[in-house]
């Protein structure tokens, strides 16, 4: 989470054109790799999630039934949303803020972390992007006859 999270700042402050690009992609495969056992038991990964096969499966549950991860789920949001331009990223924040963004508790860890302009209404706008992000995910898994990001 730290590696997604230094990333996307690096992104919107410092990289730019295909350097930006390269990263970018480079972060959604790094999501989107499978987990090792030995990572598995090396991370704690397991501690409070159930097994998951893909790095973005302990994020996205990470930071919807955490609470040190629901703390961080609105950071990401504003950081994902500089750089929602990107396919990749569209894609990566689909793969890790789904659980969080369709789960109850994000309106009020919104409310909590004062983000007023990201309000209940203004969530119309992240859940859009979401839909795109795991559309392309979804045509993805279709051609390549996969079911990776079911």
């Amino acid at each position: 989470l730290d590696h997604l999270e230094e990333t996307l700042i690096k992104c919107r402050q410092e990289t730019e054109g295909e350097e930006r690009l390269d990263v970018l992609d480079d972060m959604r495969e790094d999501v989107s790799f499978q987990i090792e056992d030995g990572v598995n038991l090396r991370l704690g990964i397991h501690e409070g999630l159930p097994q998951c096969t893909y790095f973005f499966e302990a994020l996205s549950f990470y930071l919807s039934n955490i609470p040190g991860g629901r703390k961080r789920s609105t950071h990401l949001l504003r950081l994902f949303t500089a750089l929602w331009d990107n396919e990749a990223v569209r894609e990566t924040y689909a793969l890790v803020m789904h659980r969080w963004l369709l789960s109850p508790q994000a309106y009020q860890d919104l409310v909590d972390a004062d983000e007023k302009d990201l309000g209940i209404s203004n969530l119309i706008k992240p859940l859009n992007v979401m839909i795109k992000g795991m559309n392309v995910l979804f045509w993805e898994d279709v051609h390549t006859l996969s079911q990776t990001y079911r």
